[in-house]
């Protein structure tokens, strides 16, 4: 996550014996879509891919 920094920090689920909310992930996925962090790491994400993509093409 550090390194690439193409995702959200997961941390460890206080209630580990319950079940996430469907609230906690809607504000997840909200952070993601509608965000300046979000844009960042789609934009990271992408370049990511093209960098992987052109290293696959080369061999």
């Amino acid at each position: 996550m550090e390194i690439l920094k193409t995702g959200l920090l997961i941390r460890k689920w206080k209630k580990h014996e319950e079940l996430v909310t469907a609230s906690a992930i809607e504000n997840v996925v909200r952070k993601l879509m509608a965000s300046e962090e979000g844009d960042e790491i789609r934009k990271r994400a992408e370049k990511l891919g093209v960098v992987v993509m052109e290293s696959i093409e080369k061999g």
